[in-house]
């Protein structure tokens, strides 16, 4: 939904992140979350889908900076709680409004975002 309005390598960062969070990576300090064995159980293998989006997602350049966004934000536990204010910056860095607000651009996500406002309203 967000493509359309942001850089490509935010767009990728976002779309492989359910694939890149299942699979530890020692190099930049992500290890397997304890919460997910708590949710899932010890054993769990990813669906094959998500394994193929993961080996698609390593071979992409673009990676590091999916890993980067990850680390900084989403993957290390910080000593602090985590405030909403924290994510202003970044949002607000790759965010494009268009003009004639979401939902009424014409872009192929524009219906989305029509039935995100009115979600009772058919057609």
């Amino acid at each position: 939904m967000i493509e359309p309005y942001v850089d490509e390598e935010v767009s990728w960062a976002v779309r492989s992140h359910q694939a890149l969070r299942f699979f530890p990576d020692p190099s930049v300090g992500y290890e397997y979350p304890q919460m997910y064995i708590n949710y899932f159980g010890a054993d769990y293998k990813p669906e094959p889908y998500i394994v193929a989006e993961y080996e698609r997602a390593r071979i992409t350049m673009v990676h590091d900076l999916a890993v980067d966004h990850g680390e900084r934000y989403l993957f290390v536990r910080s000593q602090r709680q985590v405030n909403l204010d924290d994510f202003v910056d970044l949002v607000g860095r790759h965010f494009k409004q268009p003009k004639e607000g979401l939902g009424f651009d014409n872009s192929p996500s524009a219906h989305m975002w029509r039935t995100l406002m009115w979600p009772t309203r058919f057609l």
